[in-house]
């Protein structure tokens, strides 16, 4: 099991998602995704998305708020028709942020980062657990509410969705 964190930073109506353009090996690769990163031993998940945003993105995130801990079962998940990477699973926390501050990093050969509006998300690669936690997590009626998720992919279909609201 690996641990993580994600933030879904708001500006007007626009949140702030990164391309990944890293090699074939990248689950993630030619999709959109929200900043974060891995949790180090011994990091709490907070600590760990207030280090990883501005690693990624150069901007520093005020008052983030939690709103999900989302768990990818990835065993059985296929990359290119091949097993990934041993089935890692993951368990990463989900936050929202409103306020920034700090200038947005040019690109980089893995990574662009972009301002999307919400009405948008559709038009852009996303893996369709994403999706589904995006609408969960973006819609105005659950912005007071936090999350237990589920996301589980068989080969690389999502096979389940289960959410309990905490």
């Amino acid at each position: 099991m690996e641990y993580g964190t994600a933030c879904i930073l708001h500006k007007g109506t626009q949140i702030l998602l990164q391309e990944r353009l890293g090699d074939s090996e990248d689950i993630h690769q030619n999709h959109w995704v929200p900043p974060g990163g891995h949790t180090e031993p011994g990091e709490v998940s907070l600590d760990c998305i207030l280090r990883e945003f501005p690693e990624e993105t150069g901007l520093t995130i005020k008052n983030p708020q939690f709103r999900a801990r989302v768990h990818f079962n990835n065993q059985g998940r296929t990359l290119h028709g091949e097993p990934y990477a041993g089935g890692k699973s993951w368990t990463v926390d989900f936050y929202d942020a409103l306020e920034f501050e700090g200038e947005l990093k040019s690109e980089s050969p893995k990574i662009r980062h972009k301002w999307i509006e919400q009405l948008d998300l559709p038009q852009y690669p996303m893996h369709s657990g994403d999706i589904l936690l995006l609408d969960l997590l973006l819609n105005p009626n659950n912005a007071n509410k936090t999350y237990s998720i589920t996301i589980r992919y068989d080969e690389e279909a999502l096979n389940e969705f289960h959410v309990s609201e905490l």
